[in-house]
């Protein structure tokens, strides 16, 4: 254990999440390459942030390999929620423990962030807030899973430097009676590298040089596309079956129908089930550092089901290249039964090409997406080829190539529901959008601008005139509560103040800022989002409602 001894600050100075990505760095030790470091961020309804740090000793007496993997929730304003730690030395070795924050600050105030036990993005967030100029410094207090407390940091701007024509903050960590930390961070407080001196010599943290291994199988860029769907589907979480019409590039059509209760079995043949966990020149099954992964996410787990979750939400937070097959490997590294399938699933009014996840829990196959999405209902993935890998990757591409998904029939929350021929109908005063259930007329003196690009996006439009800028947005969270509602609000104006719009029938919540507003309008599990910005933002809310806004439940 001498060796965690030397990170006790050096894992608090690097806990700078890269949004959306995993950011990866080598260890040296006076010198030499010990090891590696990983960290990375999921933004939901709440912030995670994962880390792993693996190293490995060599001595004249002995030699010592170590696996470390700390996990952080925070909510929306960077404060700590609970954070867990496990260390690993030997296959069932593994020492765990959790933190619990109970003393939450439910009311912010100048010096709130001074008060909160903070995470990694709280400790960006305020060190990006107050870091301005040399020798600015901040106080703040986080936790230390290696300590197994919290602690007060001591952080201060002290020099700048710059590295291939971008420059970096130096920033000096301390924590009272123990080793400083000295560390490059770019403008947006992400760590770049970190040196610390210890009892065995000098330890730095570097970034890794990116090697890109590239099989022509996995590659997905020239098989990926995304084809737009004729209909924005509504509260896509509650899509209980949806038919659609599937045109190839050769022009053939075909139709098919897909439901959130259908039934696939695992299979019942000894040799066809054990190709489903059995490893392949793809997936060493046998590999130490999974199972490491694995067990360590799963062990105090009961079900196969929480089993598979917490391996998804593992490779969705991690974000590796092939999250498909980071998910089938760390599944079958504990013996679940596993396949890949590759084909659409439905976003924003897209149909996105994949791959994703089959795992067999209770004698059927479920799926388990690992790719970062919103959520949909399972009948909203269309798959075009299943494979457990025992042939190899080949069989994933040896299907039609696909030229357009068109949705003539759907049921939402057990409802038939009717597509459209045009989805949207749009004067210069009037907006609808029928897919949504969406009506509005358009202020005078606004103009209504749509983003042509084809991106995967929950924005619906914009407008604006020369003062003012209002967008409108369709989020499906994971879970859609009042106090998600709060925190998204509290987060993106500051207000703790929440209204309803006396203009609307519906359901809404709003809060206003000086400069900036926001409505809420849920639509089942998922909500409408109006952004509104500039002077008086409160008659920019009364100008859209007013105009006729209708939405349908």
């Amino acid at each position: 254990m001498k060796v965690y001894c030397l990170l006790s600050l050096f894992f608090l100075a690097l806990i700078q999440p890269l949004a959306a990505q995993i950011h990866t760095y080598t260890v040296d030790l006076n010198n030499t390459s010990v090891g590696s470091y990983q960290t990375s961020v999921h933004i939901a309804d709440t912030i995670h942030t994962t880390q792993q740090l693996q190293l490995s000793l060599v001595t004249l007496q002995d030699s010592t390999s170590i696996f470390i993997q700390t996990r952080y929730q925070e909510d929306a304003i960077g404060q700590l929620l609970s954070a867990t730690n496990d260390i690993s030395l030997s296959p069932g070795d593994t020492i765990h423990s959790t933190y619990s924050n109970d003393s939450l600050i439910t009311s912010l105030g100048d010096s709130s962030y001074f008060q909160m036990v903070l995470g990694p993005y709280g400790t960006q967030k305020v060190s990006q807030s107050t870091l301005h100029h040399l020798q600015d410094s901040i106080r703040f207090r986080t936790y230390s899973p290696d300590l197994h407390q919290v602690v007060t940091v001591f952080r201060t701007l002290t020099d700048t430097k710059v590295i291939r024509a971008q420059k970096y903050w130096v920033i000096h960590d301390s924590i009272a009676q123990l080793p400083a930390v000295e560390s490059l961070y770019d403008l947006d407080f992400q760590c770049y590298a970190s040196q610390q001196a210890g009892p065995f010599g000098k330890m730095e943290i570097r970034p890794t040089k990116k090697t890109v291994h590239t099989s022509p199988l996995l590659s997905l860029q020239d098989d990926q596309k995304i084809i737009s769907s004729n209909i924005w589907l509504p509260d896509p979480k509650n899509i209980n079956a949806i038919q659609l019409l599937i045109t190839t590039t050769a022009g053939d059509t075909l139709e098919t129908s897909m439901a959130d209760n259908q039934f696939y079995p695992l299979p019942t043949d000894s040799l066809e089930l054990a190709h489903c966990t059995e490893s392949t020149p793809w997936i060493n099954k046998d590999n130490l550092d999974l199972f490491y992964i694995a067990d360590s996410l799963s062990r105090d787990l009961a079900s196969s089901l929480e089993m598979a979750q917490a391996l998804t939400l593992y490779c969705r937070r991690t974000a590796p290249k092939y999250p498909a097959l980071a998910l089938i490997r760390l599944a079958r590294s504990i013996d679940l039964p596993a396949r890949i399938v590759h084909g659409y699933y439905y976003q924003y009014g897209y149909w996105v090409s994949a791959l994703w996840t089959e795992i067999g829990i209770d004698e059927e196959w479920q799926i388990f997406n690992p790719n970062s999405h919103s959520p949909i209902n399972p009948s909203l993935y269309l798959p075009m080829v299943k494979s457990d890998l025992h042939d190899g990757l080949a069989p994933l591409f040896l299907h039609p190539k696909i030229a357009a998904i068109q949705t003539t029939n759907y049921l939402r929350n057990g409802n038939p529901m009717s597509s459209f021929e045009s989805e949207e109908k749009q004067k210069d005063t009037h907006y609808e959008n029928l897919g949504l259930g969406l009506s509005f007329d358009i202020p005078k003196k606004y103009t209504l601008t749509e983003d042509t690009t084809v991106k995967i996006s929950p924005l619906l439009l914009e407008l604006k005139n020369d003062t003012h800028h209002i967008t409108l947005s369709y989020v499906t969270p994971t879970v859609l509560s009042e106090q998600w509602i709060a925190q998204y609000l509290l987060q993106h104006t500051g207000q703790l103040d929440i209204s309803r719009n006396k203009y609307l029938n519906s359901n809404n919540y709003q809060a206003i800022s000086e400069t900036k507003a926001i409505l809420v309008i849920p639509q089942g599990g998922s909500v409408f989002i109006w952004k509104f910005e500039g002077t008086q933002p409160e008659n920019m809310i009364d100008a859209i409602c007013k105009k006729n806004l209708l939405i349908k439940n």
